[in-house]
């Protein structure tokens, strides 16, 4: 079994690869690879004398048949991450080994493969190009640490015609406000971890608001791990930190794999929340949720002082709309006028 909480098992029919972004930078693969000592890590790793750390040198391996071709051999229906320990679109890799993994999948229908990327674009590109086919039991996903990168990993992730398309926001480095969460069937959140004294604290507003939005649009939300720093911001094991939300586990899985694996006869993971398919909401409806700021006790409305009242009583199913064009408040400006509007309830004033 994997140590990975969203998934069974791990599955590297190709290894090694290269940092692309800041969510590289303490990357638990590289140390994995370069303490291994199987005949295909052979060159993956070098130490970087300049960074004076351990690095991927850029150069991809193919598995070896015994473990490339595993899959095939487990009966027992399985929910596998594949290539945790390189890219399955690098720019590297090899063509001849991404149609021979998708074939091992389109073949194995009663497991499940999560097939997670920091090169979206590539993997739509490369499923035209090698006319890859995305059966039912495959999922599309890219992993998303800062704003910056959540609308052109997103746009070409929504290229790719898989059943279920997901997000890792992990390790998540700042807000994403941009992460239009509606769009995808599954979200991940997972803070850093490592050793190092540069790891970075995932901020739990950030979470709380990534929550908010999965909920307002019904898309399945699995929180991790917090990662080096706790909840409350102190140093502590990836373990001792766990992975609650103000005391709440929040692993959910979407439909798909819990049926999935029921279908073939295997109980999923007992710590998984099964979430039904959401409902899409129609072309109207996107057009008028885009257009109403807030949603005070589970209808949609437009009044500063409905929402505010209703948030302040802590009512559940009130929350700013995550579908419509723009913020109306930052969060700063939210919290202010929340210490105003408790203030004026205090003295007794008109909010």
């Amino acid at each position: 079994m994997s140590q990975i909480e969203w998934t069974d098992q791990t599955w590297n029919p190709m290894v090694g690869c290269s940092r692309l972004s800041a969510g590289c930078d303490h990357c638990y693969a590289i140390k994995m690879a370069h303490r291994f000592n199987h005949t295909h890590y052979q060159g993956l790793t070098a130490i970087n004398t300049v960074e004076a750390r351990v690095d991927w040198t850029g150069f991809l391996n193919t598995a070896p048949p015994h473990i490339f071709n595993k899959p095939e051999s487990v009966k027992k229906p399985t929910v596998w991450f594949v290539n945790s320990m390189s890219d399955m679109f690098h720019e590297d890799a090899r063509d001849d080994d991404i149609i021979a993994a998708f074939k091992i999948m389109n073949e194995c229908k009663h497991h499940t493969f999560q097939v997670l990327t920091k090169r979206p674009s590539r993997m739509a590109l490369k499923t035209s190009e090698l006319g890859l086919k995305w059966t039912a039991n495959i999922w599309a996903g890219t992993s998303i640490e800062e704003d910056k990168y959540t609308k052109p990993r997103v746009r070409e992730l929504l290229k790719v015609p898989a059943k279920l398309r997901f997000v890792s926001a992990e390790p998540l480095l700042g807000p994403l406000p941009s992460l239009e969460v509606e769009k995808l069937d599954w979200l991940i959140v997972g803070g850093e971890s490592g050793q190092e004294n540069t790891v970075r604290a995932m901020d739990p507003s950030w979470v709380r608001d990534l929550l908010k939005r999965c909920r307002a649009g019904r898309t399945p939300f699995f929180l991790k791990q917090w990662g080096k720093f706790g909840e409350d911001g102190k140093k502590r094991s990836k373990g001792e930190n766990g992975h609650l939300l103000d005391g709440v586990e929040i692993f959910e899985m979407p439909a798909d794999a819990y049926d999935r694996l029921r279908a073939n006869g295997r109980a999923p993971d007992p710590r998984w929340t099964r979430i039904p398919k959401r409902a899409m909401l129609t072309p109207a409806e996107r057009l008028e949720a885009s257009a109403v700021p807030y949603v005070a006790k589970g209808k949609a409305t437009a009044s500063d002082e409905d929402y505010f009242e209703s948030y302040l009583r802590g009512d559940k199913d009130t929350y700013e709309n995550p579908q419509r064009l723009r913020k109306l408040v930052s969060e700063t400006d939210r919290e202010r006028l929340e210490t105003e509007a408790r203030w004026e309830a205090l003295l007794g004033r008109e909010v």
